[in-house]
C-alpha cells in the first residue's frame, strides 16, 4: 500500500501523503516521545520528520520498508533536537 503512494506523491499529488501522515504518526510521536522525554518537543520532531520524509521522499530505495525509513527520520531528528536542546541549556 505504501508504495502506491508514494507513486501518487511523486507524480504529483501532494494530499496523498496524508496516507503517511495517518499511518505513522502514532508510531512516530511514540518514538520521539521515547527520546525527547517532553511532548511538545516530539511534536515539533514529528512535524519535521514529515517535512523531511516528503523532502527527500524521491532518495526513498525500497530497499527497506517505508515505515523502516520514516522511523529512522523521526530517530535521526529527534536526537538532533535532543542535542541542539542541551546547547541552549
Amino acid at each position: 500500500m505504501d508504495e502506491l503512494y508514494i507513486d501518487k506523491v511523486l507524480n504529483g499529488d501532494i494530499d496523498a501523503f496524508r496516507y503517511f501522515v495517518q499511518q505513522y504518526k502514532d508510531m512516530a510521536f511514540t518514538i520521539a516521545v521515547s527520546i525527547l522525554k517532553q511532548e511538545f518537543d516530539a511534536k515539533d520532531a514529528v512535524q519535521d520528520a514529515y517535512i523531511t520524509a516528503f523532502r527527500k521522499l524521491r532518495s526513498f530505495k525500497g530497499k527497506s520498508k517505508f515505515s523502516t525509513w520514516f522511523y529512522r527520520i523521526v530517530i535521526n531528528g529527534s536526537l538532533k533536537h535532543r542535542k541542539k536542546q542541551r546547547y541552549n541549556l
